[in-house]
């Protein structure tokens, strides 16, 4: 809710505390991090999606499609 409503820091924050339940099948948390950080763009914001993007791919997390296309948009 608060990355529709353009809070990024604060969508942030939750994103990172979701990433860390592991105890779920399905964590789109990384996936939606990288989203926030690419709409808030703050200096170096673009190059820590991107780390995550491609963590996401790596691992095989929930993401991966779309990641894949927004990185090769994105280099």
């Amino acid at each position: 809710f608060s990355l529709r409503l353009k809070k990024y820091d604060k969508a942030l924050t939750y994103f990172k505390s979701l990433e860390l339940n592991t105890a779920s099948f399905s964590n789109p948390a990384k996936f939606y991090k990288a989203l926030t950080l690419l709409k808030r763009n703050n200096t170096g914001d673009k190059d820590a999606a991107i780390l995550i993007l491609q963590d996401v791919v790596a691992k095989d997390l929930e993401g991966k499609a779309t990641a894949v296309e927004w990185l090769k948009k994105l280099k």
